[in-house]
């Protein structure tokens, strides 16, 4: 459905020869080396099988000099892993929101990932003040909701709005964070 917007959105601004939109694995990306200037992704690495494979598969098909920009989310400072409720928090998420165990790493281990893909980070920035305080509580506005049961359907619109939600909480906790990062090759 989004793919289709897109689509029909870049024709109606006789856009459809610069821009094109398409499904397809970003872990396993079919493209020629050294392809792309710029590899974006907004809050769906964290979804990816695996984010690692990612950032090798991006820094693969980015020109010299080309950039990686993400906005992602990651374990939050007090996350511990020893911690039950923790664990528990975790396992949660990973199955509600499909989020692969393996992507729950805290900033330390994303910045490594980063550095064992090839790429150098050239800014890493912490927003999860600024994304979901606002975020969980524009989830139950009279407005979102109605976008949400129209677009999306009852259920689904429910689902979204919990996980909003949840997420604002778990931040509180100190238990995620959302980040912003450019990397180069």
């Amino acid at each position: 459905m989004h793919i289709n917007y897109a689509n029909d959105k870049a024709k109606m601004l006789n856009l459809e020869k610069k821009i094109n939109f398409f499904q397809c694995d970003v872990c396993a990306l079919n493209f020629n080396d050294n392809s792309f200037s710029h590899v974006l992704g907004i809050e769906g690495p964290a979804h990816f099988d695996s984010r690692e494979k990612f950032f090798e598969v991006a820094r693969k098909v980015l020109k010299e000099k080309g950039e990686l920009l993400l906005a992602d989310i990651i374990l939050g400072k007090k996350f511990k892993i020893n911690n039950l409720f923790h664990r528990i928090v975790m396992k949660l998420i990973t199955k509600w929101w499909v989020v692969p165990k393996c992507n729950w790493v805290d900033e330390d281990s994303y910045r490594n990932q980063i550095k064992k893909a090839g790429l150098n980070i050239i800014f890493f920035k912490r927003l999860g003040d600024k994304v979901f305080p606002g975020y969980a509580k524009n989830s139950f506005s009279l407005k979102t909701l109605k976008i949400r049961f129209s677009e999306r359907g009852f259920f689904p619109a429910i689902g979204l709005t919990i996980i909003s939600f949840v997420l604002g909480f778990f931040y509180k906790l100190g238990l995620i964070e959302y980040i912003y990062f450019k990397a180069q090759k």
